[in-house]
């Protein structure tokens, strides 16, 4: 893929509205897990999204992802928001979602 600027346009605007996938990225505990930086896979729901993670990276479940919803310590973020769990949540081409494992300690 390549990110162009387009005049008037920030280059972000043209990558996401030409974008056909929902971006995956992983952070944490669940990057060693997936020994990957992200994984794009079509649009969905979060469950519907949480399942296809699930497939291509069995090191997931259940610790980290059970039959399509994040486990209690795994945080899933749209698109930099706050943090959300909701299986029905849409999400659509170029979104990005960012799965990170719940750290504790200090």
């Amino acid at each position: 893929m390549v990110i162009e600027k387009r005049p008037g346009l920030p280059a972000v605007w043209f990558l996401t509205m030409h974008s056909k996938t929902v971006r995956v990225e992983f952070y944490g505990v669940v990057r060693l897990r997936t020994n990957r930086e992200h994984f794009d896979t079509t649009p969905g729901t979060l469950a519907e999204v949480l399942r296809a993670v699930q497939c291509a990276f069995p090191t997931l479940a259940p610790d980290y992802i059970r039959e399509g919803r994040p486990a209690p310590h795994l945080l899933v973020s749209l698109d930099g928001g706050p943090a959300t769990d909701d299986p029905t949540l849409p999400l659509v081409a170029g979104a990005t979602v960012v799965l990170v494992s719940a750290q504790s300690g200090g």
